[in-house]
């Protein structure tokens, strides 16, 4: 393994990040703004989202397959033709193109997330993985800030079928970067490894899942993280309206928000920094919860918008490091021979529990903005006491991921 395949990895994921991003914000503006519908966009991002939780844990299977990462080239490519024949085909570009559009990305990005984990998985050290993720994660929230600005440029110069071309650009470039890493002759010699290994059953998996105490914890942060977060998305234009009500406060604070997390990101991404807190997981991603659990309480807290900026800010850099530390764990802590699956479900579980954290976010938000402060501080902290008094997360690395 050498520092060009992490950086290839890192550089797929954000280009397809970025065009993904870009798709599905372009594509509510054409509905809001070209058809006054947000009710039929919405529903297209939740449908988008279900068939991903629903089938994840299949393509899961397929990836544990003898040559199941030839499914995430798969992914890009076949993506990238189905849009590319849209756009030089489709000439009306009708609700059916935009759902078929919609949906070849989601299907896409199924295999395409576990996919990527797998192949830090088998190609990093066991000690280099923190860094490796880092510059994923990196990549990533670049591509999350930049991908509305994207979307909504392409749509306004190239329409609906300049957004779609543009999607399907980057399924290619990403297809081009992770065939690169597949094929380059010392990585391959990594990742034919897996053909010869023993087959491992869904069942097996499972029991694995629950019976493994990091991966339980991890889930178990991560679930809340996920639930949090959600929420405290619904509450972000709730804090701006009540400091300063103004759309532009609104986008400011969503960048300070976004600049903590790509802040960290960046940070740990660093050769210097891929060994810290090593041994200590446990109490990183308690300090990691406690600092996000300060932030987002006194973000409910402060009446000054500068203040405010602050808290958000740090909810931001506790979210991250929270992220890249329980990641990190996950990577190290599942056998080469079922991460597909593990991966796929445990995708599928923080996923299906998004929307219950922005149904619950928005009730809460509605009443009382010191009562969702609070239960999110309480369940944050919660999470972080547990860790730092049992520490869970702290076991020696098995012989097989310390020689990886």
């Amino acid at each position: 393994m050498n520092r060009l395949t992490i950086w290839v990895i890192a550089g797929a994921s954000g280009i397809s990040t970025l065009g993904n991003t870009a798709l599905f914000t372009g594509v509510v503006w054409i509905f809001v703004h070209g058809h006054g519908d947000v009710r039929t966009a919405g529903f297209m991002l939740a449908v988008c989202g279900a068939i991903a939780v629903l089938l994840s844990p299949g393509v899961g299977v397929l990836l544990d397959g003898p040559r199941g990462i030839g499914l995430v080239l798969l992914a890009d490519f076949g993506a990238c033709m189905v849009l590319s024949v849209l756009v030089l085909v489709d000439r009306d570009f009708g609700l059916t193109t935009l759902w078929i559009a919609m949906v070849t990305t989601a299907l896409g990005g199924m295999a395409y997330g576990p996919g990527l984990q797998m192949l830090i998985g088998r190609l990093v050290p066991a000690d280099r993985r923190r860094h490796a993720n880092a510059k994923m994660h990196t990549a990533i929230r670049i591509a999350l800030i930049a991908g509305p600005l994207v979307g909504g440029t392409v749509v306004s110069l190239g329409g609906q079928r300049g957004l779609l071309a543009f999607d399907a650009a980057t399924f290619l470039l990403s297809g081009i970067a992770l065939t690169v890493v597949c094929f380059r002759p010392e990585d391959r010699e990594y990742l034919r490894r897996n053909r010869d290994m023993e087959s491992v059953g869904f069942g097996d998996s499972l029991r694995f899942m629950i019976g493994n105490r990091i991966i339980r914890w991890v889930l178990i942060v991560g679930a809340t993280v996920n639930m949090l977060t959600s929420g405290f998305a619904l509450l972000l234009p709730v804090l701006a309206e009540r400091n300063a009500g103004s759309g532009v406060s609104y986008g400011l604070l969503y960048s300070t928000y976004q600049g903590g997390l790509l802040l960290i990101a960046v940070a740990l991404s660093s050769e210097r920094t891929s060994r810290l807190a090593a041994a200590k997981d446990s109490l990183a991603v308690a300090g990691s919860l406690t600092l996000f659990a300060a932030g987002f309480l006194a973000a409910v807290m402060v009446s000054d918008l500068w203040l405010l900026g602050a808290s958000v800010f740090l909810v931001g850099v506790g979210l991250s490091a929270t992220s890249l530390f329980a990641d990190t764990k996950f990577l190290v802590s599942v056998p080469e021979q079922m991460q597909g699956r593990v991966f796929s479900v445990a995708n599928s579980v923080l996923g299906s529990l998004r929307p219950a954290g922005s149904a619950i976010g928005g009730v809460l938000a509605g009443i009382s903005v010191l009562v969702m402060g609070g239960i999110a501080a309480t369940a944050a902290i919660g999470c972080a006491v547990f860790l730092a008094s049992h520490k869970p997360l702290d076991t020696k690395p098995t012989v097989q991921e310390a020689h990886r």
